[in-house]
């Protein structure tokens, strides 16, 4: 087991990641028992309420992106990591986070992002700022550093949906636009 910490909403969390082998393959598995417990409440599906679904389960996603890069700068800085693959709008942040974070620059340089569309149905869609102090709101309160230096940069518009709702994050739109390269899960979705 590694420990790291993660540091999210303006808070250091005590994070664990366990370790196993499958045949040749590694597999990491990134635990923080406060964020695990936000995605395993009982609550509606997605088809029914995404909306309410997307609330519980944004801080998680965007915790674990912030996670997983956090991981990867700290363990994987000598070995031979070339692609980042991406899957989704669970990960749009991940690539926000690699492409826009100064404390990863460094990583960004030297490494390849892959993003595959499973569903362009839903597009991860959370406000990006909501000035209340909750880290279950906004974009603002998960990365307050970020958030400021995104409002004074033009990549504003490649990461925020101006349909749904003025200044709202939209993890697809992000990952889509962030990534080097993209790709679908069948050319029959490639081509709508």
């Amino acid at each position: 087991m590694l420990d790291l910490k993660v540091v999210f909403g303006a808070k250091e969390w005590p994070t664990q990641v366990y370790f196993h082998q499958l045949d040749t393959v590694p597999i990491y598995l990134i635990s923080q028992a406060y964020f695990l417990a936000l995605n395993t409440a009982k609550f509606i599906s997605i088809a029914t309420n995404a909306d309410a679904v997307l609330t519980k389960m944004m801080p998680s996603v965007c915790f674990f992106s912030s996670a997983a890069l956090k991981l990867i700068e700290q363990e994987f800085t000598e070995q031979a990591i070339d692609i980042i693959h991406c899957h989704d709008w669970h990960t749009g942040t991940l690539l926000l986070l690699l492409n826009h974070d100064q404390q990863y620059r460094k990583l960004r340089r030297k490494l390849k992002t892959l993003f595959t569309i499973h569903n362009l149905d839903y597009q991860g869609v959370r406000p990006f700022e909501i000035f209340k102090n909750n880290i279950f709101l906004s974009f603002r309160d998960w990365f307050p550093g970020l958030y400021g230096n995104l409002r004074k940069n033009a990549v504003i518009r490649k990461i925020l949906s101006t349909r749904r709702q003025k200044f709202s994050l939209q993890s697809m739109r992000s990952g889509i636009n962030l990534a080097d390269r993209i790709n679908t899960v069948s050319p029959t979705y490639a081509r709508k």
